[in-house]
C-alpha cells in the first residue's frame, strides 16, 4: 500500500470503520475492543504488519479516552505500570520477532479466545510490586498483539475505583503500553510511513468512536454488551485460527 490517500483498499475502509465500533466498545465496556480490532485487521494483513499498526492506533484511541476522561484518571499507577512495561515488551520482542508469521497468526487466537473467556478472580492477589508486574505481564503478551490491556483491565475491576477512574486509568497505561511497542517496531525497522494513510484515517474514526463511547457511558449498562463482545470474537478467533 502506498502513502496516497486514494491507494486505500476497500479492506482498509472496512477496517477504518471496525476502528470507530471498537473504540466505542472500549469506552463504555473499558477493555475487549482493541483485541476485536486485532483479530479483524489480521484478516487482511500479517502479524508484524498488524501488531505495530494496531498499536498506533489504540494509543490514538487511549490518548483520546485519556483525554476525555481525564479528571478521573489515578496517576499513581502510571510509573510502576511503566517500569514493568519497558521490560516487558523488550522480552517479548525478543519471540515476536524471530517467531514464522503463521505460529504467531494462532497465538494471537489463542491469546485472544482465553482472556476473552477468562472468569474474573473473586478476589485481589496481592503480591509486592503489583502494577510493575501486571505492567510487565500486560507489555509481553501486549506484543504477540492481543490480551495486555484485558490483562490490567482484570486486575483494575478488583480495585477500589469507580467505572469511569477504571477507564481512565487503564486508558493512560495502555497510553504507555503502546508508546513502547511502537518505539521497539521503529528500532527493529517498521515502516510506520507505508501506512500513514491507513493509520491517521483509523485513529480518527477511532476518537470518534471513544467520544461516543464516553458520552453514552453513563447512561448505559455495560453488561448488556459483554455476551455480544464475547462471541464475536470468539467466531473471529476460530476463523483465524482455521485460516491458517
Amino acid at each position: 500500500m502506498g502513502v496516497h490517500m486514494f491507494d486505500l483498499l476497500w479492506s482498509d475502509y472496512f477496517l477504518i470503520s471496525v476502528s470507530f465500533i471498537t473504540s466505542l466498545i472500549t469506552a463504555v465496556m473499558g477493555v475487549g475492543g482493541g483485541v476485536m480490532l486485532m483479530i479483524v485487521m489480521l484478516m487482511f494483513y500479517p502479524p508484524l504488519t498488524v501488531i505495530p499498526v494496531h498499536g498506533v492506533v489504540q494509543l490514538g484511541s487511549n490518548v483520546s479516552r485519556s483525554f476525555l476522561l481525564r479528571k478521573y484518571i489515578n496517576w499513581l499507577f502510571l510509573i510502576p505500570f511503566v517500569a514493568g512495561v519497558i521490560v516487558g515488551s523488550f522480552c517479548g520482542s525478543q519471540l515476536v520477532f524471530n517467531m514464522p508469521q503463521d505460529i504467531l497468526k494462532i497465538i494471537v487466537g489463542v491469546l485472544a479466545l482465553v482472556f476473552i473467556w477468562l472468569p474474573k478472580f473473586k478476589r485481589t492477589i496481592d503480591i509486592p510490586y503489583k502494577i510493575s508486574v501486571l505492567g510487565w505481564l500486560a507489555s509481553f503478551v501486549g506484543m504477540f498483539g492481543a490480551g495486555g490491556g484485558m490483562i490490567f483491565g482484570a486486575a483494575m475491576s478488583r480495585m477500589n475505583l469507580s467505572r469511569q477512574q477504571i477507564i481512565a486509568s487503564h486508558a493512560v497505561c495502555m497510553t504507555s503500553l503502546h508508546v513502547v511497542k511502537i518505539i521497539i517496531f521503529g528500532i527493529f525497522g517498521f515502516a510506520f510511513y507505508a501506512y500513514i494513510p491507513l493509520i491517521i484515517l483509523m485513529v480518527v474514526s477511532g476518537f470518534l468512536g471513544s467520544w461516543v463511547g464516553t458520552k453514552i457511558l453513563h447512561k448505559i449498562d455495560s453488561k448488556i454488551f459483554v455476551y455480544l463482545l464475547k462471541g464475536m470474537v470468539s467466531v473471529l478467533c476460530v476463523k483465524l485460527i482455521v485460516g491458517v
